[in-house]
């Protein structure tokens, strides 16, 4: 299936060799990863969604994040999107879920933990309204 590369820290990983066979043919994706910006020092990666179980995921879903869902929006271009926040190895994420009828990508970035607890306090302030 898949092949995920942790690095020494357990912080950052890479998921190769993402390929399944169907009908005697091998399609091969891009995987998933966690890795450091070496211009701004902060993380950044792709994940995969999995909104009905509340996670997000590495390609083969053997990693599996705990994930907070926002409210599913429209972008300038129709598009159905979707926010999400999680935690991994003591940082914080913000990731967007663009284009949520046909791919489960989620494009992410390392935030601050006051911004995720922010988020977190706007949602039991506005109970109904995320």
């Amino acid at each position: 299936m898949s092949e995920i590369i942790m690095s020494d820290d357990k912080n950052t990983f890479i998921e190769e060799k993402c390929c399944i066979k169907h009908e005697s043919k091998n399609y091969c994706f891009g995987g998933s990863y966690l890795c450091v910006r070496t211009d701004t020092g902060k993380m950044v990666g792709i994940m995969y969604a999995s909104d009905k179980e509340s996670v997000v995921t590495s390609w083969d879903g053997t990693i599996k994040i705990p994930a907070i869902y926002g409210k599913e929006y429209r972008n300038n271009f129709g598009a159905l999107c979707q926010s999400v926040w999680f935690r991994y190895q003591d940082h914080y994420f913000y990731g967007r879920w663009l284009g949520k009828e046909r791919s489960q990508i989620v494009r992410c970035k390392e935030i601050t933990e006051k911004s995720y607890f922010g988020y977190e306090l706007s949602k039991r302030k506005y109970k109904g309204m995320i």
